[in-house]
């Protein structure tokens, strides 16, 4: 019984929210249609009813509208339809919204258990941020003059600053990682993989598609039936291969040699993505230059890539992104120790943050804190080049 009224209570605040958003755009289309402006229409239109009474009340501005296009807004199919699509885009925004919230309110909850609500209960805290970072028990709670002690000297419980050490060594203890957590550690590993990733795959990629855009040499066709080819199969399938390739030239446990695996499986569909956009580019260009005295690196730096910013930038964002995600691969050829060095001091976050809900103790909590650290700056980088990343994907895939 509990379960069919809380379902007829989120059917009724799905109805409620969409209803609002309908009579908004009710009321911006009618108010379009008789020449006012839409921002402003949309500000009046957030007020149910009024605002579409208010503009109905309204003459027509312009010339051309009639009364006849504020009926058609207002027949019973068009309204129907707008219900419909509301009603769609809330309830995938519902789905979408409620693990990005539950993930936040865990990485606030005061616990290490898995929480069992969407928000926390019993107020929220920043004690997993802390511990996630810092370490636990380097801070002590409510005390901001030994935690900022703590802070510049390092941890109480493993170091003690003598009267004659010099201060050099005090502001070198703010980057040493023996007072930190591991995650700094797996962070600066994942941002190296993504910086060199991004790097070293953008110039190697672009310079192969304009290759094969713009040059005519034998074995073109069949080297991107076999680029095509490489595309259908998944990278875990050579997992085996990889590793013993790694283990005979000694890679395995060095995060910065992932980006030649990175790096070689973006290449099929990136140089496919961006040789569609290149294909697009009129070669006039380059006779042009080619006229004027420009050689073919002249054209390519000068021309090319000026042109080609919203698709490098496009297969930038996602070279850079890609190893802040993967598990499976970093997870194989990260594992084993190498050494001396610890095998958690090389692992990336996906590898690591994994590891704290996977043996006896698990901290789920703490992988929520993480998590939503991951998650913050990729989200702010998706929202920067979501003008490219969009430009991109639809421009690859025209012509080719």
């Amino acid at each position: 019984m509990r379960f069919v009224y809380n379902l007829l209570t989120g059917i009724a605040i799905i109805l409620a929210i969409a209803t609002i958003f309908v009579f908004q755009s009710l009321t911006v289309d009618v108010a379009e249609r008789k020449g006012y402006n839409k921002l402003k229409a949309s500000l009046i239109g957030l007020i149910p009813v009024f605002g579409l009474i208010y503009y109905l009340k309204k003459p027509i501005i312009r010339y051309g509208m009639t009364l006849r296009g504020v009926r058609h807004v207002l027949r019973f199919r068009a309204i129907l339809q707008k219900y419909i699509v509301y009603m769609e885009l809330i309830i995938v925004a519902i789905i979408v919204l409620i693990p990005i919230t539950y993930a936040v309110g865990a990485s606030l909850n005061n616990t290490s258990a898995l929480p069992t609500t969407i928000w926390p209960k019993n107020g929220i805290t920043f004690r997993n941020f802390q511990d996630l970072i810092w370490g636990k028990d380097v801070f002590e709670k409510g005390n901001f003059a030994a935690n900022l002690k703590s802070l510049i000297w390092g941890h109480n419980k493993n170091y003690a600053r003598s009267d004659n050490e010099p201060l050099t060594y005090t502001f070198r203890n703010l980057f040493q990682l023996k007072y930190r957590s591991n995650f700094i550690t797996w962070f600066l590993n994942t941002l190296g993989i993504a910086l060199v990733n991004m790097i070293l795959g953008v110039i190697c990629i672009t310079g192969a598609a304009y290759v094969f855009a713009r040059f005519k040499f034998k074995g073109k066709r069949v080297g991107l039936v076999t680029i095509m080819v490489l595309q259908a199969f998944p990278s875990f399938m050579g997992l085996i291969a990889m590793y013993i390739l790694f283990e005979t030239f000694g890679l395995l446990g060095r995060p910065l040699a992932l980006s030649i695996l990175y790096i070689g499986g973006s290449i099929p569909y990136n140089l496919w993505v961006i040789r569609g956009y290149l294909m697009n580019v009129p070669k006039d260009l380059d006779e042009s230059a080619m006229i004027d005295g420009a050689n073919k690196v002249q054209i390519f730096s000068r021309i090319i890539l000026p042109l080609s910013v919203p698709i490098i930038s496009f297969v930038a964002v996602n070279l850079f992104i890609s190893p802040w995600m993967d598990y499976m691969l970093p997870g194989f050829i990260l594992r084993p120790q190498i050494g001396t060095r610890q095998a958690e001091k090389q692992w990336t976050v996906a590898v690591g943050l994994f590891s704290l809900i996977s043996g006896q103790n698990s901290e789920y909590t703490t992988f929520a804190a993480g998590s939503v650290l991951i998650g913050l700056p990729i989200t702010i980088l998706y929202m920067i080049f979501q003008r490219y990343l969009v430009e991109g994907i639809t421009a690859g895939s025209t012509k080719g």
